[in-house]
């Protein structure tokens, strides 16, 4: 007997645990279900629709939109668009949730777009906006540029401001003239919201007349006021001398004729003559680096010209002989670099030297040797 309440006693402890096991799952349950709820007031709905959309034309290829967002549980956005009223909407662009403004760009001008948006999230996307449209704006000849300015900065360069009068421009035209009852031709193109210019190789002791338009794919502008300026006086210097820059020195060191050449130094070295109707002109020349950066030097830039009529003599091309080093063509100076040698010109026979010069446009001045 005892044996069997034993056992029943320990039948009755199983179920009183089990049923305090079930109780506390019941009461966990519970919980749950006050904590998150059971009905589906938390389920994701689609979004309400955005409304009171607008579309307005700031350029030529630009549109602004603007729209009411109508809904707190969007994700975002999705624009769509069309081109002309019989056009089919194909979606261009999605903004981020409560973002209610967009700027389509890249238009063509003088065209209708027509737009709508709806908003999306994970249950779906909401109906469409209101429809609306505008048209990009045409293309209009930009208005004329105006304050044109002319200073003189050295013998060789003028320098030009101007004020920009449009915002569609596709750039600047200008035009010069040579003395006052000379011919206007086109100079130079410039970008779009450019509004200065220098304009270097100018004769020494001229005046230069300007002028200048806008210009973009509808026509040119008219023209802008005209202005004019004198480049300065050149430096001259006595053969021997040497011009300064700030990161140029050059020296003209001598100039001597002579009929013919000669290469090699065996007992019957090469002879070279001067074309018919010639001689040569030798000019010994000199150039230093004065900066800290490498100097690209062109030999093409050394002329040698008639001192009354300006007329340039033609260089030639003079690889080695006993008349000296040849100066490089294009030598590439080191800071603190010097290269030096001759450069040889035909010029025609009887030609004197004393009615010749070497000009040379150092740093935007010209400087001028004479013997």
């Amino acid at each position: 007997m005892e044996r069997v309440r034993i056992a029943l006693g320990q039948k009755r402890t199983r179920i009183a645990l089990i049923a305090v096991l079930a109780v506390v799952v019941l009461v966990v349950l519970i919980a749950i279900l006050t904590l998150y709820g059971t009905d589906d007031t938390d389920t994701i709905t689609i979004p309400n629709a955005p409304s009171d959309l607008a579309a307005t034309a700031i350029s030529t290829s630009r549109i602004d939109l603007s729209w009411q967002d109508n809904s707190d549980n969007e994700i975002g956005f999705n624009i769509e668009r069309k081109t002309g009223a019989g056009g089919t909407y194909s979606e261009i662009d999605t903004r981020e949730a409560d973002v209610t403004t967009y700027s389509d760009t890249g238009l063509s001008e003088d065209t209708t777009y027509y737009y709508r948006v709806r908003a999306y999230n994970d249950a779906g996307d909401s109906s469409y906006s209101n429809e609306n449209n505008a048209a990009t704006l045409p293309i209009t000849i930009p208005n004329a540029p105006s304050d044109l300015v002319a200073i003189a900065i050295s013998s060789g360069q003028i320098d030009l401001s101007w004020r920009d009068n449009s915002h569609d421009e596709g750039g600047f035209k200008i035009e010069r003239k040579a003395g006052a009852e000379g011919s206007y031709r086109q100079i130079v193109t410039l970008g779009a919201d450019i509004t200065t210019y220098s304009d270097v190789g100018r004769i020494d002791s001229t005046t230069y007349y300007y002028r200048m338009r806008a210009y973009n794919d509808a026509g040119h502008s008219s023209y802008s006021n005209e202005d004019n300026a004198t480049t300065l006086q050149p430096e001259y210097h006595i053969v021997g001398g040497s011009a300064m820059g700030l990161k140029q020195s050059v020296s003209v060191m001598a100039l001597t004729k002579t009929e013919r050449y000669y290469q090699g130094w065996h007992a019957n070295p090469d002879q070279y003559r001067a074309p018919p109707g010639t001689i040569f002109v030798v000019v010994s020349v000199s150039t230093s680096n004065l900066g800290d950066f490498p100097l690209t030097v062109r030999r093409i830039d050394f002329i040698l010209r008639d001192s009354a009529r300006r007329d340039p003599y033609a260089q030639f091309n003079y690889s080695w002989g006993d008349v000296g080093e040849p100066f490089p063509q294009n030598p590439q100076l080191s800071a603190g670099g010097t290269v030096t040698g001759v450069i040889l010109y035909t010029v025609p026979e009887g030609a004197p030297i004393s009615g010749m010069e070497v000009v040379y446009v150092l740093e935007g001045t010209v400087h001028i040797w004479q013997p």
